[in-house]
């Protein structure tokens, strides 16, 4: 999480570029393996996020994460929502559900 806050001016930016393109119609799933490669325990928050949200927000009230890092990391959720699918089938695809 502290990655995440650390780093989100780049995360964002990043994911702006992703979502416009996605937006175009292009298929984003090789920036984002690209993202994943360079940020890979960062993607697995967004991930996580995106499929397991309230298991996301249980984990992040336990540990007892600032609000300030919560509402960013909901904020990137509510910008994003509509890479929702695409980030879960690409994740999907990198476990090997898919071929």
């Amino acid at each position: 999480m502290n990655k995440f806050y650390d780093a989100y001016d780049f995360i964002f930016k990043r994911f702006d570029e992703i979502y416009m393109d996605y937006l175009r119609g292009e298929d984003v799933r090789k920036q984002l393996r690209n993202f994943e490669k360079t940020a890979g325990i960062i993607f697995l928050l967004i991930s996580d996020l995106f499929s397991r949200e309230e298991k996301v927000k249980k984990w992040l009230a336990k540990e007892h994460v600032e609000e300030e890092k919560i509402q960013k990391i909901m904020e990137f959720k509510r910008r994003y929502s509509g890479l929702e699918d695409e980030i879960i089938a690409f994740t999907w695809e990198s476990l090997g559900y898919f071929h």
